[in-house]
């Protein structure tokens, strides 16, 4: 898997946030939930919280 850099604080790295979050309109409920689960505590944890999901 390749994990890439975004810039969210350029146009295209904006630009890449909102065509992911918009994915969500597809996905179930519970999916959205993990997902959000996971990016508040990547948010709040950082690289720690990234190297705990990338061991399970």
């Amino acid at each position: 898997m390749i994990i890439r850099t975004v810039h969210v604080d350029t146009g295209a790295g904006k630009e890449l946030v909102r065509t992911l979050r918009n994915r969500f309109s597809f996905a179930d409920h519970d999916c959205r939930n993990a997902v959000t689960e996971i990016l508040d505590r990547v948010r709040q944890e950082g690289d720690a919280a990234v190297a705990a999901y990338s061991a399970r």
